[in-house]
């Protein structure tokens, strides 16, 4: 019977994909992925999302596989089609998120030929990526059909439990592309033979379990150091993490120092959740007095750099844990790094505590932690919505419970992680920490709220923004409900924070980049409700609106970055000069 090759191979390939639990594919139009489009579109399985900008369609596939803790498949043409994808392959191999990259290439006689629209498309994200495999041309024998099987079924071991994160399949597809046009015969008994091939798998998990071992040597310390600090970074944890280590701060008397992108402060207010040290730790005094004897980071490297200098000049005993054994320790010298479930690894060591509880450290960091609360909520009310500082918090107080929260890059993540207070909304918090970037950031969020029952809102800056702006289109034409609230302080304001401004000739011209666009004209040509925020109350209002209607909203807020930089400042002063009064 006569067949296209093309689409008999990528047919078998998208049904794996499917046995494998890829329920959502990111399709950028294109010619040489003809064959796999094809399949894809076939398949009602599969949720498809067909969006124009690869890089645009990258970070919302990345949204959605962070949402739906899923593969998600993503598929783009050859050439510099493929180059694009880039940015948001690097932020989910550093958040280990497991998007399955197809991209579709000539064959490989064309490389380096000066043929059309053909780059080397080979491990071109190597430095990125968990996984790679140049598939050759596809091949009428059943051992070809068997060799992909193998290597598709690795490709999401290593992607799913191995050494999560993007795994990168390069697809070599020669003419002719189209399911219509016939190439060659295909036995119904190798047809037969394919079907059964592509669900004829299974995965171990338990093969890759993490041993969760902890060292005798760092039991040892724990058991004989009564002042002690935990700090939570960002990470994909589990549900019942912020419980367990509850209970390893109660155990040891350890106070948990959060980070701002950790988000367990957005769904606990346990008393030993510690929210205020990115002021506190400014203060060296403090730090000499109250230094601890050990440290457990959990996660990711903190985001404050009054924190990362802590852990860099410190003289404790280091250790970091998360599941993969990644160095997260950013230069704070760690003793070690334990490979380890941070959910089980909490559970265990409870296990092994014991000594008697000693809570004097602890009620030490919990008293401060109130008092500077007390300054920061006084502070907080004096500033008016254009000086900045309070605008993130202020709409953590006004989002329902259970809402997704994304916040960007640069200044919004760090006036989170300065001004937050403890909540028990149980609010979902969703950041793009891996490198820290401003692109995607629009188009993560969106994937994110299309794939949410839950309200998703959005706390970007102006430049972050700009950058993302093909992000809208995704929105406008999935009519996906997302409200964004634009904090508008002009461009480039958090480079005000930097020494760099003292040098004005320099800081002016290359550093400081205002966009002086109209925003709200963005707002009209993809559909999005615009409001113009002017104060508090209408910040409220407006964002109540928008959640109750689901609707597609941009609520922008024109700030004074100048006036927020020397708030910012003062308020670190009055903090250092209330902990350094009684030391």
């Amino acid at each position: 019977m006569s067949h296209n090759l093309n689409y008999i191979w990528s047919k078998f390939i998208v049904d794996q994909f499917v046995q494998f639990g890829v329920k959502h594919v990111c399709i950028s139009p294109g010619s040489r992925n003809t064959p796999l489009t094809t399949a894809f579109a076939e398949n009602k399985r599969i949720k498809k999302y067909v969006n124009i900008d690869e890089r645009s369609s990258a970070f919302f596939a990345l949204g959605i596989a962070k949402a739906v803790n899923q593969p998600v498949a993503l598929l783009t043409t050859s050439g510099t089609a493929t180059a694009n994808l880039y940015p948001a392959i690097i932020e989910a191999y550093l958040q280990r998120i497991p998007l399955i990259i197809c991209t579709a290439d000539r064959p490989a006689q064309l490389r380096n030929t000066g043929a059309n629209q053909t780059i080397n498309q080979n491990n071109l994200y190597g430095n990125h990526i968990r996984f790679f495999k140049d598939i050759a041309l596809p091949n009428i024998k059943l051992s070809a059909f068997i060799s992909i099987h193998k290597n598709i079924s690795k490709a999401f071991e290593i992607a799913l439990q191995e050494n999560c994160g993007p795994v990168h399949f390069n697809f070599q597809f020669d003419k002719p592309l189209e399911k219509s046009t016939y190439d060659c015969v295909i036995p119904n008994e190798l047809l037969k033979s394919i079907s059964e091939l592509s669900t004829s798998f299974s995965v171990d998990t338990r093969k890759y379990s993490a041993k969760n071992k902890i060292p005798k040597d760092v039991v040892s310390k724990i058991n004989k150091s009564k002042k002690g600090l935990i700090i939570v970074g960002w990470d994909n944890y589990s549900k019942d993490f912020k419980n367990e280590i509850i209970k390893l701060s109660q155990k040891t008397g350890y106070p948990i120092l959060c980070d701002g992108a950790s988000g367990i402060f957005l769904k606990s207010n346990h008393k030993n959740l510690i929210v205020n040290h990115p002021a506190f730790l400014r203060s060296s005094k403090f730090v000499e007095k109250y230094s601890p004897k050990v440290v457990i980071q959990f996660g990711n490297a903190p985001t404050s750099n009054a924190m990362l200098d802590f852990l860099k000049n410190v003289k404790s005993y280091k250790v970091a844990v998360n599941s993969f054994g990644d160095r997260k320790d950013s230069g704070a010298n760690f003793a070690q790094t334990i490979k380890s479930d941070p959910t089980l690894f909490c559970i265990n060591l409870i296990k092994k505590i014991n000594r008697d509880n000693d809570p004097t450290f602890l009620d030490t960091f919990v008293a401060i932690d109130n008092n500077i609360e007390k300054i920061k909520i006084d502070f907080l009310k004096s500033t008016r919505i254009y000086d900045e500082v309070k605008i993130v918090e202020h709409i953590i107080d006004a989002l329902p419970q259970k809402s997704n929260l994304f916040v960007s890059n640069s200044l919004p993540i760090r006036d989170l992680e300065f001004f937050k207070s403890k909540s028990n909304k149980n609010i979902n918090l969703f950041v793009n920490r891996g490198a820290s970037g401003i692109d995607g950031i629009t188009s993560t969020a969106a994937g994110i709220s299309a794939v949410s029952k839950r309200p998703t809102v959005l706390i970007t800056g102006d430049l972050s923004f700009f950058h993302d702006t093909n992000g809208l289109h995704i929105i406008k034409k999935y009519k996906i409900p997302l409200t964004i609230i634009l904090i508008n302080n002009g461009g480039g304001a958090i480079f005000g924070m930097l020494p760099v401004v003292k040098e004005k000739s320099i800081f002016d011209e290359y550093f400081f980049t205002p966009l002086n666009l109209e925003f709200s004209q963005l707002a009209k040509t993809y559909q999005a409700k615009y409001y113009s925020i002017k104060s508090f109350d209408s910040l409220t209002k407006k964002l109540k609106v928008s959640l109750t209607n689901r609707d597609f909203s941009l609520l922008e807020i024109k700030t004074d970055y100048r006036k927020a930089i020397e708030l910012r400042k003062k308020y670190f002063r009055d903090v250092i000069q209330l902990v350094e009064k009684d030391l």
